[in-house]
């Protein structure tokens, strides 16, 4: 053999012997890298979002609690994209669980700005509890890039309102409001941008990465401990054994105690049986979800689960904006300003002021509920409701009303100058009747 070919069996078998040391020491699978969609989310949080981190700081007041959260919340969806640049989509339980740390963090944010939104900062925490929702883009298949910028829009409305109320403060405060509702609308653009360019049909998985998310094999239940059986006489081997003891001639009383005169029962009275009178069980509580006061996708407010609330406002930013209000209860829904119109949906005991409608006013399923009228509406229509009463004014003296399936309706008109009403009954039945070929059918009653 040649020297040179012996140089080239040497430089062989240290190649296979490199291999073996590299299998046996566990490093055979080289770790599959981030992708590139990591590294343009790191630059865009360190232009976008930290600047507006920095002014919250800044700020300082109820937005402290809040900019943690915010900040936690990001990082989160970081720690998704991350996972997703290395992992081959999984199934829906799976992705569902990677995703359980995201949802929690949004929900403190949103419990924290519903506990605080009274305060001072209370437009800037219900901006943010609507805005926040854009790092849930990670979760909506097939169209991301709209659901951030709806969501964009839902924050700046009431972001708008700060601009409003700082606009008279000093200048240096104004300022610093101004560039904190700017920074979150561009964190927000920006964010858009992002997953437009790597995630425009959702979140981006690599097919050629691992499958470790894929759903694990659940853990067998320990089988229940077997209980012990113990056999019990019947009644045929208790007898066999009393008379056993009988043939043998033993005392078989022995064992039994004696029993008094005023233990025997033809001395004793029998007391009365006590009556227990049991109070009703306390009806359950129909409201149990968290209320809801939002602006959905810039046209449609949505007024959910109030339970003894008061004062609901709602303020109407155009005519072309509807509300729909749905199972609150002994609540007052305050609409300000002209709307489209308003649904009025399985409350009880609840009452509706609103200005005025462009087209009609739905009462539907409801219970013991009351509307004002303030301006004007054409139409209010109640179905299958117990329990209704409109207060019109003097410019909707013309409005029509349109029942079915209802009871116990009433129409209420003002009288005099003094601001009272007077109360006029809706007819609940009709009279049907045929005559010369026809059938007409009148109500029972009239105003």
């Amino acid at each position: 053999m040649s020297t040179q070919q012996l140089a080239s069996l040497v430089k062989r078998l240290e190649a296979v012997a490199s291999k073996l040391e590299a299998t046996a020491s566990g490093a055979g699978a080289a770790p599959v890298e981030a992708g590139e969609e990591v590294k343009a989310y790191d630059d865009y949080y360190a232009a976008s979002v930290e600047p507006w981190l920095k002014l919250s700081r800044q700020i300082g007041g109820d937005l402290d609690g809040c900019t943690d959260l915010v900040e936690q919340a990001f990082a989160e969806v970081r720690k998704v994209i991350d996972v997703a640049s290395k992992s081959k989509k999984p199934d829906n339980e799976t992705y569902g669980k990677l995703l359980q740390p995201l949802v929690a963090v949004i929900k403190k944010v949103g419990d924290y700005c519903f506990k605080f939104n009274r305060g001072p900062m209370g437009n800037h925490l219900r901006g943010l509890s609507d805005g926040i929702k854009l790092v849930q883009w990670v979760a909506v298949p097939n169209t991301p890039v709209p659901f951030v910028k709806d969501m964009v829009e839902a924050a700046r409305f009431y972001h708008i309102k700060v601009l409003v109320e700082y606009k008279k403060k000093e200048e240096k405060e104004a300022k610093l409001h101004k560039s904190w509702v700017e920074q979150w609308a561009q964190a927000g653009n920006d964010l858009a941008a992002y997953v437009k360019k790597y995630h425009t049909t959702g979140l981006k998985w690599n097919p050629k990465g691992s499958s470790s998310l894929s759903t694990a094999s659940a853990t067998p239940k320990k089988a229940a401990p077997k209980k012990k059986v113990v056999a019990k006489k019947s009644g045929a081997g208790a007898k066999a054994g009393l008379f056993d003891a009988i043939n043998k001639g033993g005392n078989v009383t022995s064992g039994l105690k004696h029993v008094k005169k005023s233990q025997k029962v033809k001395y004793q009275t029998a007391p009365k049986p006590k009556v227990k009178f049991s109070s009703k069980a306390k009806k359950a509580k129909r409201i149990t979800k968290d209320p809801v006061l939002e602006l959905q996708r810039g046209s449609k407010w949505v007024v959910e689960n109030f339970d003894g609330n008061k004062k609901v406002e709602v303020v109407a930013e155009s005519f072309k904006n509807t509300c729909y209000i749905y199972k609150c209860d002994n609540s007052n829904i305050i609409v300000k300003g002209k709307m489209n119109s308003i649904t009025l949906d399985n409350c009880q005991k609840t009452n509706l002021i609103f200005e005025s409608l462009v087209a009609v006013c739905d009462v539907v399923n409801c219970k013991s509920v009351k509307i004002q009228i303030l301006g004007t509406v054409p139409t209010v229509q109640v179905d299958k409701t117990d329990g209704f009463n409109v207060f019109l004014n003097e410019k909707t003296m013309h409005t029509t009303l349109v029942s079915s399936k209802s009871s116990e309706m009433n129409v209420s008109i003002p009288v005099g100058t003094e601001g009272d009403y007077k109360e006029f009954p809706v007819p609940e039945q009709y009279v049907t009747s045929y005559k010369d070929g026809k059938f007409s059918t009148v109500t029972s009653g009239h105003f």
